[in-house]
């Protein structure tokens, strides 16, 4: 479980949590870092003690990670005012939708999907 902490209120500290590529996810000859490039990435928070959605797919961007012989990528979310008004403990989700019109070598065309992102581990936001 990553824990993440913030003040009622607050928008800072932002949402940063890193992609996992641990090979389950191909796309062809398409890498998987180009391929999140083009895609659209939402985050999502839930209530963990009546359910109720506190955000529903929001826009996050994606950042660049330094270093290392091939690009990684983390998801940022920025907070609203309105996402940290109430305390409680939240369940986070990232959903990454990717497009239709990726090609691999051989000009095969990949469908659109949607993946719940590949991180370390659940995330479990907490407003103080």
């Amino acid at each position: 479980m990553q824990n993440f902490f913030i003040n009622q209120n607050s928008v800072l500290p932002r949402l940063i949590v890193n992609l996992v590529h641990d090979g389950r996810f191909s796309f062809g000859n398409i890498p998987y870092y180009d391929c999140i490039q083009e895609a659209d990435v939402t985050f999502t928070m839930v209530n963990e003690d009546n359910g109720f959605v506190k955000v529903s797919d929001a826009p996050c961007r994606l950042k660049l990670l330094d270093g290392g012989c091939t690009e990684k990528y983390a998801i940022v979310y920025d907070w609203k005012p309105m996402d940290t008004n109430e305390k409680g403990r939240f369940k986070g989700t990232f959903e990454i939708t990717f497009p239709g019109k990726l090609r691999n070598e051989d000009g095969t065309e990949y469908p659109a999907g949607n993946l719940i992102a590949p991180i370390i581990e659940p995330i479990i936001v907490t407003i103080l």
